[in-house]
C-alpha cells in the first residue's frame, strides 16, 4: 500500500514537471513569436576576444530594423564585462540603404576614446561584423563620423 502511494506521488510529480515545462516552452514561443533574435558582438575587458549578447527586436522592414539595431548597439552592452563599441553619447545621425550599400552616420562623440571603448578602427570593424552577422543583404557598409567617411569596405 505504501509503495503504491509512493509510486503515485512520483508519477504525479513527474507529470506536473512535464506539464509545467510544456507550458513554459509554449509561453516562451508565443512571447518571442513576433520578435526577431539578433546577436550583438562586443569586445571583452578581460581579453582580446569577441563576446556575444542575444537581443530580441520587433519585426519591421529592413531599413527600420537596421536603424533600430545600430541604435541599440550604440547604447552599449548589457554585460558590464564587455566594452562599448563607441563612447557614451554617440548618436546615429543617419542610416539608409542604396541598393546593397548601407550608409551609417555617427555623431562626433564616436571619436572620443578611453579604456571603456574599443579603438576607432576596431569599432568600425566591429559594427560592420554586427551588421553583416544579422543582415546578410548588404555588400558594402560605409561608416561616417561627424560627416567624414572612416570606412567603406566591400566584403
Amino acid at each position: 500500500m505504501k509503495t503504491e502511494l509512493k509510486n503515485k506521488r512520483i508519477f504525479h510529480a513527474f507529470l506536473g514537471i512535464l506539464i509545467g515545462s510544456f507550458v513554459v516552452s509554449l509561453a516562451s514561443f508565443f512571447l518571442h513569436s513576433n520578435k526577431v533574435r539578433r546577436l550583438c558582438l562586443f569586445m571583452s575587458y578581460d581579453s582580446d576576444r569577441l563576446c556575444s549578447e542575444v537581443r530580441y527586436f520587433p519585426r519591421m522592414d529592413r531599413n527600420e530594423a537596421v536603424t533600430a539595431f545600430v541604435e541599440d548597439l550604440l547604447l552599449g552592452p548589457f554585460t558590464n564585462r564587455y566594452k562599448s563599441i563607441y563612447s557614451k553619447g554617440t548618436k546615429l545621425e543617419f542610416c539608409f540603404t542604396k541598393g546593397k550599400t548601407l550608409y551609417l552616420g555617427l555623431s562626433a562623440e564616436a571619436l572620443k576614446t578611453d579604456e571603456e571603448v574599443t579603438d576607432i578602427r576596431r569599432s568600425a570593424e566591429l559594427i560592420r561584423k554586427n551588421i553583416v552577422k544579422n543582415f546578410t543583404s548588404f555588400n558594402k557598409i560605409c561608416i561616417f563620423i561627424d560627416g567624414a567617411e572612416v570606412s567603406g569596405e566591400e566584403f
